[in-house]
């Protein structure tokens, strides 16, 4: 979906030479702020509860955040290998066309 929105000049200067820098286009960046956006404010799902009436646990462990935490610092060592492969949202975009 194509629409135009008002942004301040500074803001989409500095945009502008982000893209540019990671090797996207501009609507690529501004689609993976908004998906960011958008998932931060989803709300949480409910813990569901166990047979037993108590909460089950959601939080990963440590070891699994552990890995997490290392695979996002991974995705960000290298911003320009990361920018040559397209996100989910362009993606799909493209096979709605």
């Amino acid at each position: 979906m194509k629409t135009t929105v008002d942004i301040p000049d500074d803001l989409y200067g500095q945009a502008r030479e982000l893209a540019t820098a990671r090797g996207q286009q501009l609507g690529a960046l501004i689609t993976e702020g908004l998906e960011k956006l958008v998932i931060a404010q989803l709300p949480h799902p409910r813990a569901k509860v166990g047979k037993n009436g108590k909460a089950r646990q959601t939080a990963l462990p440590a070891k699994a955040a552990r890995w997490l935490t290392e695979w996002r610092a991974l995705g960000q060592q290298n911003p320009a290998r990361v920018a040559q492969t397209r996100s989910a949202a362009e993606v799909v975009s493209r096979m709605r066309r």
